[in-house]
């Protein structure tokens, strides 16, 4: 996106067109977080943080940029010590 462009762009999205945006990534997020930690119901958990922090952080996204991409830069964020933290509990080491 060239800088001509997004000066053209609306400087934020309005709630409403956000919560659309944030629910057509939903499956792909979904995929996405199952990948990264390989339990459904860790999944899920991982999905809900990401929405959370999406949509505090929705007066940074930038109309016209990837959203799907934002979305998955913000789960990569977060889930190192979420997933470790949440597979060390539920699958400890055989000794």
């Amino acid at each position: 996106m060239t800088a001509t462009q997004i000066a053209e762009t609306p400087h934020k999205l309005t709630d409403a067109a956000f919560k659309r945006e944030l629910t057509l990534v939903l499956p792909q997020l979904r995929a996405f977080a199952r990948s990264l930690c390989g339990d459904r119901d860790l999944a899920d958990d991982l999905v809900q943080e990401t929405m959370l922090k999406s949509w505090s952080a929705r007066g940074r996204f930038i109309p016209g940029t990837n959203f799907r991409a934002w979305t998955f830069t913000i789960r990569k964020r977060c889930s190192q010590p979420t997933v470790v933290q949440g597979m060390s509990s539920a699958t400890p080491f055989a000794g």
